[in-house]
């Protein structure tokens, strides 16, 4: 059981390099991985959950005055994403709410 524990913590991508690089290849551009880094920031990251090589969250922004919260999740396997879904009515597989998620992962 302890080694599972740490093939699954190791198997997320290590660095938020591979993350930008992830949402910029999907996006075109880095705008949703920069929207992303902020919500990171902002500590909208909550109620974070990793079982086994899935994870998942809540992004909780202020927009436009009126809260948005989103929830997110990501399947990881062997240091890469493999899917990830929001539920914010974006169209980029790699919204700035998915960003924000792996970076929290990442760093916390």
């Amino acid at each position: 059981e302890q080694l599972q524990l740490l093939i699954a913590f190791w198997s997320f991508p290590e660095n938020e390099e591979d993350i930008r690089l992830y949402s910029c290849l999907a996006n075109g551009n880095a705008d949703e991985f920069l929207r992303g880094e902020n919500h990171y920031k902002h500590k909208s990251v909550h109620d974070p959950l990793q079982i086994g090589f899935h994870l998942s969250a809540t992004v909780i922004v202020p927009s436009s005055g009126t809260k948005g919260q989103f929830n997110v999740a990501v399947t990881f396997d062997r240091g890469r994403i493999t899917t990830c879904n929001c539920t914010c009515s974006a169209n980029a597989s790699w919204c700035s709410h998915v960003v924000a998620v792996c970076l929290h992962r990442i760093h916390q």
